[in-house]
């Protein structure tokens, strides 16, 4: 049974961690993403489901998650760890498809989410930004991408 991702409001801090991976110097963040939640996930919380539809990006502000993609029926391989400051859902936010992996929660964990529509307002505002996690998501999709 999956473990269900509770919320909590959103902290000074979170908005000053946020603005740190985002690059802002300024607190920029504050008031740009009107739907921004923090999640907290326990342990093995399934945060994003591989396959399944969504839009919304996640920054992880508290611990670690784990990025894993399906092999065969019922295996899965870890493609990645992600820790404070990581983004992860830019892959579904830039190319709207099902999502590419699975991110499940290490351990005990908090995750910033931005809905698609205030992250897109974000970037459009922002080129620079928008090209820097374009070029995220590029990386990413090859690096998992199978051997040919």
């Amino acid at each position: 049974m999956a473990k269900a991702l509770e919320t909590r409001p959103v902290k000074p801090e979170d908005l000053r961690a946020l603005d740190g991976v985002l690059g802002n110097e300024g607190g920029e963040a504050q008031g740009a993403f009107p739907s921004l939640a923090v999640c907290v996930c326990p342990p093995g919380a399934l945060i994003v489901s591989e396959s399944q539809a969504g839009m919304e990006v996640y920054v992880v502000l508290k611990g670690e998650v784990s990025v894993r993609r399906s092999r065969w029926v019922v295996f899965q391989k870890e493609l990645a760890r992600l820790k404070a400051g990581d983004i992860f859902g830019e892959i579904n936010f830039l190319m709207p498809t099902a999502r590419s992996a699975s991110v499940v929660a290490v351990g005990h964990c908090e995750v910033l989410r931005i809905a698609a529509k205030d992250f897109k307002d974000y970037l459009d505002a922002r080129p620079k930004l928008r090209a820097r996690i374009e070029e995220l998501a590029r990386q990413r999709l090859y690096a998992g991408a199978p051997a040919a």
